[in-house]
């Protein structure tokens, strides 16, 4: 490396003369200090010359004038190479971790958000479908026992007067008796049943589905917040990796700066 003010004369007019590229080194140096130029070596701590151009060679331009040892950096280099291939190797495993938990979270994502979705459709269709349903039938019950007691009722009272007439038996009346008694128990039990229904199994049931949509709904939630960290700390170990990456690689390109440096 030359350092110091600009070329003096001596420099510049022996630069301009048509042989300046096969000049002697020595001419050369005494230019350099006439100028009050500085040749030091940059090359990072201390290395034994191994070639050097005698005093007083006649050189040509390009030529190599000294070489400095290299083989504790070449070492060196070929260790950093290593390290870098290793940690390009881990940065790409980070990176394809990530893009892995990304998946999982997406996946994840959608299908606590189908639970959720068939819960809270679950719950409208008891709401909106079974349950009305189910009370109508419930209903139907009770209207059909009604007007089946009714006709018993009605068939009871004209065997009662065919039998004042003798014209119905006594087994005719109590068939009839015994008919409108059924039919009274079954009245009974449609109206037992829909007010159980209704008290109990409704409300039970309701609370039921109710319950599964929002315990999927939280799932969800707790599925998203799960999945976020989880994809907050590989992006976080990526960007580790990917500094620890770039610093390999600083420490290599400056290696391979020093090993250009053992050549002048």
């Amino acid at each position: 490396l030359l350092q110091g003010p600009p070329l003096g004369a001596a420099c510049a007019a022996l630069a301009k003369t048509p042989d300046a590229d096969a000049r002697p080194a020595a001419q050369w140096f005494a230019a350099w200090r006439q100028a009050g130029l500085i040749v030091r070596c940059e090359l990072e701590g201390t290395s034994r010359i191994i070639k050097i151009v005698a005093e007083g060679t006649t050189v040509t331009k390009g030529e190599l004038l000294v070489e400095l040892d290299s083989s504790e950096l070449k070492d060196r280099l070929i260790q950093q190479e290593v390290i870098c291939e290793s940690s390009q190797f881990t940065f790409d495993q980070a990176a394809l971790d990530l893009a892995i938990q990304k998946s999982i979270f997406e996946s994840n994502v959608k299908d606590a958000d189908l639970k959720h979705q068939f819960a809270a459709s679950d719950l409208e269709k008891y709401e909106e479908g079974d349950w009305p349903q189910q009370k109508k039938s419930l209903e139907s019950k009770i209207t059909i026992a009604t007007e089946e007691l009714k006709r018993a009722n009605d068939k009871l009272n004209w065997t009662k007067e065919l039998f004042k007439r003798s014209f119905a038996t006594k087994t005719d009346l109590e068939a009839d008796e015994l008919l409108v008694t059924r039919m009274n128990i079954a009245l009974k039990a449609a109206e037992e049943e829909e007010r159980l229904s209704i008290k109990y199994d409704y409300p039970k049931r309701k609370l039921k589905l109710e319950s599964d949509e929002e315990n999927a709904k939280k799932e969800l939630e707790r599925v998203k917040q799960r999945g976020e960290a989880n994809i907050a700390q590989y992006d976080a170990n990526l960007i580790s990796r990917k500094r620890h990456l770039d610093l390999q690689n600083e420490k290599l390109a400056t290696l391979k700066q020093q090993m250009e440096l053992t050549k002048i």
